[in-house]
């Protein structure tokens, strides 16, 4: 019971409707395919008694969740701001504090509370977003296919302690025999506190229980844990465990982990110190009915199980932060992940500063994916200037270091480069390269043994590349684009579906 409105430019707001979430709204609505602006989402809301009662007395905090909207919310209750937040990729979330509940008068459960989110997915137009044109934000390839609005992830209401575990990271030593876990709490404690620290095996027994302790003041702690007879992760056997922390003040937090390393070496990429070839695809993650949003978690797996039984081992997600879901799919069929910052187009300080929040956060959420073993922060120098700007070039340096220091346990590509760019500081040396076949098949093989060379023109040539001389080498996009069954597509939608024209003004005609 989710009702939906947008903001008609003549009209103003239009008639409620309802609406499912998670989605895009232009996959719920054929009138908004092309809609971008404001758009108004509200729902009745009870909260328990038993929530009530404690978040009133300031022992328990109430949670309203948000995995993404695309691209800027404030969400209310009643007419009670709770917070507003900018990104369309990454996870927020909002307190229903004793001070919300008081201004509000609510004491006891009551469905009169309403809680609205509004959401704007801008256009380039400054006069009427001034603060986040489209294209100063990372979105990705949506300006290519269709600009995604709504709340398109999951959203939950959750009660926690008044300290709760907030993150937790899990870093595997080089032996893969132990981890080091670091912990975040939302609140540093004012007493000490204790907890455990309990590891499930894959295999579904539990192998490692420890006490842990908390300090007063700290708002994090580490520790290490030796595993017992550890099961590494790999494509060929997804051994995954799971890590949970139980403070003694009730809290409990839980996470999915695996035991694998990731590194290059004399032009080899190795996984758990043993090299891998690489066969990868593209993957655009776009979907014809539902667009960003993938239709369920089932549809997924049985995607990624084709991919691997088509010989693939892993998948280049294109300028998207994929939802988690995704990536948890990926930790247990096995299957790798090298996945890229959503791109940009215009370049400046504050698409820096939203590029920055962008990789702080996909680190935060994504650092414990086995299944992730890679991140690109620019493809063929979209949204940046590098074979123009020497600011652009040490900028991206400074986000490749920046990155690394973030996630050591990972490979990053500065950027993805085809003909006319470059790269500067990599873990991959990667390129893009498309001809035609069968007419050019002579002149792409004669290019991939050019490539093989390892030639000066895949690195800046102004003086301030730094390459290694022996990053693997990928040809990470090339091939053609593939023709569908026209027939099968019209009698499935009953006619030409709303994106039969896309890309139509982007082809090229050759031949008679």
């Amino acid at each position: 019971n989710i009702s939906f409105t947008h903001l008609d430019k003549l009209d103003g707001i239009r008639n409620w409707r309802q609406i499912t979430v998670p989605s895009c709204w232009e996959a719920e609505f054929e009138d908004l395919v092309n809609y971008d602006g404001v758009a108004w989402y509200r729902r009745t809301l009870e909260i328990p008694a038993e929530w009530l009662q404690i978040a009133h007395n300031g022992k328990s905090r109430i949670i309203v969740h948000f995995d993404a909207v695309d691209y800027f919310a404030r969400v209310w209750l009643n007419e009670y701001l709770l917070g507003e937040h900018e990104g369309g990729y990454l996870p927020f979330e909002f307190e229903i504090g004793a001070e919300a509940l008081t201004a509000l008068g609510v004491t006891e459960p009551s469905t009169s509370l309403t809680l609205t989110v509004q959401v704007i997915d801008p256009t380039d137009d400054r006069l009427h977003f001034p603060h986040y044109p489209m294209d100063e934000i990372p979105c990705g390839k949506q300006r290519w296919y269709i600009n995604v609005g709504g709340i398109w992830q999951s959203v939950w209401l959750e009660h926690r302690p008044h300290i709760y575990v907030r993150n937790v990271h899990i870093t595997p030593n080089d032996n893969l025999n132990g981890i080091n876990v670091r912990v975040w709490l939302n609140h540093a404690p004012d007493v000490n506190l204790q907890g455990e620290c309990i590891i499930i095996s894959p295999d579904g027994n539990e192998c490692v229980r420890e006490v842990v302790s908390v300090e007063a003041g700290c708002t994090s702690f580490d520790f290490y844990v030796t595993i017992p007879a550890p099961q590494l992760w790999h494509p060929e056997c997804p051994n995954l465990y799971k890590l949970r922390i139980e403070l003694t003040n009730g809290d409990a937090y839980e996470t999915a982990f695996g035991l694998r390393t990731v590194t290059t070496c004399g032009g080899c990429v190795y996984l758990n110190g043993e090299p891998i070839y690489l066969i990868g695809a593209l993957d655009q993650d776009f979907y014809p009915d539902t667009i960003y949003r993938a239709p369920s978690d089932a549809y997924i797996e049985e995607q990624f199980k084709l991919a691997k039984q088509m010989g693939l081992n892993l998948l280049r997600c294109h300028i998207k932060i994929p939802e988690r879901r995704y990536l948890d799919c990926a930790d247990r069929i096995g299957l790798l992940i090298w996945y890229e910052v959503p791109s940009w187009w215009r370049f400046g300080e504050r698409a820096k500063l939203r590029i920055r929040k962008h990789i702080q956060g996909m680190v935060e959420r994504d650092y414990n994916h086995p299944s992730l073993i890679a991140y690109s922060i620019v493809n063929e120098s979209w949204g940046v200037r590098l074979a123009e700007q020497e600011l652009h070039r040490q900028w991206l340096v400074e986000m490749v270091n920046w990155l690394k220091q973030l996630d050591p346990t990972r490979l990053v590509i500065d950027n993805s480069p085809c003909r006319g760019n470059f790269h500067i500081k990599t873990d991959i040396n990667d390129f893009h390269v498309y001809y035609n076949s069968p007419d050019h098949d002579a002149e792409f093989v004669q290019w991939v043994c050019d490539f093989d060379s390892r030639p000066e023109w895949t690195f800046s040539p102004h003086g301030d590349a730094a390459p290694k001389g022996d990053e693997p080498l990928i040809v990470s996009e090339f091939g053609l684009w593939g023709l569908p069954d026209i027939e099968a597509l019209i009698n499935h939608y009953g006619g030409k579906p709303w994106w039969f024209a896309t890309g139509s003004d982007a082809c090229r005609p050759e031949g008679v």
